[in-house]
């Protein structure tokens, strides 16, 4: 836009004549006024040279409208704005602030099994506003991952409660509790995720080539779950379970694959699982 400051002299002249000429006499003193504006510029009270000018210049005039002088009545100082081009008008955005999430499970890889991070996905809802009028809704979608060390920084709307939650990546873990955050009031929020079972169970039969079997003791009953075959993992032979395995007691026996008969299994070794990374029960298949 452009600035135009102005300035305008009010003068005035005392009037004695018909109050049925003012019309035509307030014409002509105006007229002759608006001749001697220039008298003003570059004055800081325009007002007085202008009356003085229009005082001097012409007394026939005066007396001809029958008024007695010119007198300075002050000025009007103003600022006048020009657009450069057609107003326009921009719709509001919310701004954001960054809130570092944390995604950590109570036992997490690699062993022992401390508490530490996890990978996985998160995501954010927007809730109530924190302030009335509501700030600028947020475009955008509020979801990411977490990389190996748990750890994201997201962007997100001021002024709004969030519901921030998360997925863990690994088999086995509960999802956390959702938490709350109000932006920006809040910069840091924890997930916290629990292991539900055994991420891994390793029957191991030494150095002997075996044939396993897994059961599973529910209701006061065993009851077959899982069978498999070892393959040597550094040198001893090993059957994997490959699956989380809820808690709860089992038993697990083997017999050789391959020799002369007969073929029979082990007795049954029974064991109890709680939530960890790894459980290892050695069998003798004999």
């Amino acid at each position: 836009m452009r600035l135009f400051p102005e300035c305008k002299a009010v003068v005035y002249f005392p009037y004695r004549g018909k109050q049925s000429w003012v019309a035509a006499v307030s014409d002509l003193l105006n007229a002759f006024a608006q001749a001697h504006r220039g008298a003003g510029e570059g004055s800081a009270n325009p007002s007085v040279p202008v009356a003085a000018a229009a005082q001097a210049a012409n007394d026939q005039v005066r007396k001809r409208a029958q008024v007695t002088a010119c007198l300075p009545a002050g000025q009007v100082w103003g600022l006048r704005v020009e657009p450069i081009a057609p107003p326009s008008a921009v719709a509001l955005q919310n701004l954001t602030a960054e809130v570092t999430v944390n995604l950590r499970g109570n036992i997490a890889p690699p062993p022992p099994g401390a508490e530490g991070p996890l990978p996985g996905n998160g995501r954010a809802v927007r809730g109530e506003a924190l302030t009335d009028p509501a700030p600028p809704v947020p475009v955008g979608l509020e979801q990411w991952t977490f990389p190996g060390n748990g750890t994201a920084i997201v962007n997100l709307g001021k002024g709004w409660k969030w519901t921030i939650s998360g997925t863990p990546t690994p088999m086995g873990y509960m999802a956390p509790a959702p938490v709350v955050a109000e932006v920006p009031n809040h910069s840091t929020v924890t997930l916290r995720s629990t292991l539900a079972g055994l991420l891994n169970l390793k029957v191991t039969t030494g150095t002997t080539p075996a044939h396993c079997q897994r059961e599973q003791l529910v209701g006061g009953n065993w009851v077959f779950v899982a069978e498999g075959d070892t393959s040597p993992v550094d040198g001893v032979e090993t059957w994997s379970s490959g699956m989380p395995i809820a808690p709860g007691h089992y038993r697990v026996r083997a017999r050789r694959r391959m020799g002369p008969p007969p073929l029979t299994y082990s007795d049954w070794v029974t064991f109890e699982v709680t939530p960890a990374l790894e459980k290892v029960v050695p069998v003798a298949a004999p």
